[in-house]
């Protein structure tokens, strides 16, 4: 390209990103990208991270202007607002270098640069008519220890107005829309690939706000980030979509199947708890610890027994995690159990070095004394979908009980500890009244209560054990434990809230992080799955009442509204949910005839024409 050559394309709109630790999206194909080892950097050619495709063209789309600063990068000229720098900025971010690469109806904008001492590669990506723009920044061995900093990413924003739209109460905005001084949405960024957005830069006594913050890690909430070693790195990246123009906001739901909230309980260890008496109920044995876990997940120990598999937490479809003593991990009849148990709502969750060789518990949580960050790196190079710490936790870290991190790191998981008592189980743990507020709030709880079971009736903890003795060493699940799982299970027909181990929570949290979604056109959403499994119950969560169809979608869309939301004007919020297969898949969607008040077709953004000038 000849220096200040103009190119005139069509592009740009909102798409959902993703931290990658130990990987990077390779060029698209008709397959699902692979992960990569490392972060590359490129030389002067187009990289697809993204299927991204052009749209017709149009003679009266709005014509939008980017100069192409050496040094500064893209500059966008917004109506007769100021101009803006698009980039990010951070103060450990040095950028320069900018150059337009093109080829056919795709312009990419590429930086060179060091993050303080890292290697990293800035690229922005327009496609020709596609009013959405998408931004890649990619760092070759980030320093881990760095995270031990609130890490945010600026970007300035011109005089108005900037929202962000939450799909629903308790759920984190995944869009951040400026409009100008007339009220007129201009910009929105959207999906984030970090922690969340924040608003900075308030203007006092207005509602105006002139920088949003992107949230990469705030070492406050991710206690992971505390005790990282100097020596070890990662390979990271962060990215965003940005649309031109009014769209409707669609957002990644955090919980399967359209459920409104989630609840996670922990069967912990009675040896370390802080109640004595509740100590003295640990299982003596492996053999004895095994027969107490099949009663808890089947409802009896003896699968000749008429009652296993009619009760206990797969019998009432209750999903849990129970914690393996250190000194029982490595039985072989543990971790039998554990891998039969790999493919359903219930896991085995394993309390000894992570570091240790070994397959049996490769799907399942692992226990965590500490938030020691080189067992944390060990774990993720395992691919261990979820750490859970049992240590105390600060205040500020304890208010959220699931901390995500980087794509391929574990979830770190701070459960609340129960007393002991059967009693504070069942009223604080399964009981409905204590659940509604979770459903209203969509919020997810974790909860850790000892597993306590003993045959020795005179003993403190005999009167809080979970589980009823029988003759020849076999267990039955105790009568008010087992009545507060049936209540459960009939309230969740009318009360959608997952219940999960750990691991399946990890490992759907990791699944639909990796999720991109972005407008194809008018009513037609776009979904990227860019791993080689299916993410069961996949939920997107739509701004406004809508109806949704597929290809060969009969009896594969459900969808539920809700309200109460913290959207625009309002509105309620569309939850679509089915199985999302690897790959790209394409959704319709439609005004709900059923809705309250007439809507028009759902806010997808309008084709825009770009002149970009080449340094």
């Amino acid at each position: 390209m000849t220096p200040r050559k103009r190119l005139i394309i069509i592009a740009s709109a909102a798409l959902l990103g993703l931290i990658a630790l130990f990987a990077a999206l390779k060029p698209w194909t008709d397959k699902a990208p692979e992960a990569a080892n490392s972060v590359a950097i490129y030389d002067d050619a187009l990289v697809m991270d993204l299927p991204l495709t052009a749209w017709s063209a149009d003679e009266e789309a709005r014509r939008n202007e980017i100069e192409v600063d050496a040094e500064r990068g893209p500059i966008l000229q917004v109506g007769d607002a100021d101009p803006l720098l698009l980039t990010p900025t951070h103060p450990a971010l040095k950028l320069s270098n900018w150059r337009v690469i093109s080829d056919d109806s795709i312009t990419q904008v590429v930086s060179d640069g060091m993050w303080n001492d890292a290697p990293a590669v800035a690229r922005w990506h327009f496609t020709a008519h596609n009013p959405q723009a998408y931004f890649s920044l990619k760092i070759s061995k980030f320093p881990v220890n760095q995270l031990r900093q609130n890490i945010a990413l600026k970007l300035p924003f011109p005089e108005g107005a900037l929202q962000l739209p939450s799909p629903a109460k308790g759920v984190e905005a995944q869009a951040a829309i400026w409009a100008d001084d007339l009220g007129l949405e201009r910009l929105s960024v959207s999906n984030w690939s970090g922690d969340a957005f924040q608003v900075a830069g308030q203007i006092p006594n207005s509602e105006e706000a002139r920088e949003l913050l992107l949230s990469l890690w705030p070492a406050s909430a991710h206690l992971e980030s505390e005790t990282c070693a100097d020596t070890l790195v990662l390979d990271l990246e962060m990215n965003f979509m940005l649309t031109i123009g009014a769209a409707t906001p669609a957002s990644v739901w955090p919980y399967a199947d359209g459920s409104l909230a989630a609840l996670t309980p922990i069967f912990g260890l009675p040896a370390e708890h802080s109640d004595p008496q509740i100590a003295e109920a640990a299982a003596p044995d492996a053999r004895r610890w095994l027969l107490r876990a099949h009663t808890l997940v089947y409802g009896h120990s003896d699968p000749s027994d008429p009652r296993y598999g009619n009760g206990g937490l797969l019998g009432y479809d209750l999903g849990a995690t129970i914690i393996v003593p250190a000194a029982f991990g490595e039985d072989p009849a543990i971790q039998d159990f554990a891998q039969k148990l790999d493919q359903t709502r219930v896991e085995l969750a394993p309390a000894f070095d992570p570091t240790k060789p070994g397959d049996a518990y490769q799907g399942s949580s692992h226990v965590l004394r500490n938030t020691d960050c080189a067992q944390l790196s060990a774990l993720a190079e395992r691919r261990i979908p979820a750490a859970i710490i049992t240590q105390s936790a600060p205040d500020e870290a304890a208010k959220r009980p699931v901390h995500q991190g980087p794509a391929n790191w574990p979830l770190v998981v701070l459960p609340e500890g129960f007393d002991g008592r059967l009693q504070s189980l069942r009223l604080k743990g399964f009981d409905p009244s204590a659940l509604g507020p979770l459903l209203e709030a969509h919020q997810t709880r974790v909860f850790s209560a000892p597993f306590v079971a003993t045959r020795n009736p005179l003993i403190g903890a005999a009167h809080e054990s979970l589980l009823h003795p029988e003759r020849g060493g076999h267990w039955t699940v105790s009568t008010r434990l087992g009545g507060v799982m049936a209540n459960l299970e009939l309230w969740r027909e009318e009360s959608p809230i997952m219940v999960s181990s750990v691991a399946e929570m990890a490992q759907h949290r990791a699944s639909i992080q990796q999720v991109k979604t972005w407008w194809r056109g008018p009513q037609q959403l776009q979904i990227l799955n860019p791993m080689e499994s299916t993410i069961q119950g996949f939920t997107l969560a739509i701004e406004g009442e809508w109806e949704a169809s597929a290809k060969g979608s009969e009896g594969r869309l459900s969808r539920r509204v809700i309200t109460g939301g913290k959207g625009r004007l309002n509105q309620p919020t569309t939850l679509i949910w089915w199985d999302l297969k690897p790959g790209l898949e394409q959704i319709d969607i439609n005004p709900s005839i059923t809705a309250a008040r007439a809507q028009a077709k759902p806010g997808a953004p309008a084709t825009v024409r770009w002149e970009i000038t080449a340094p």
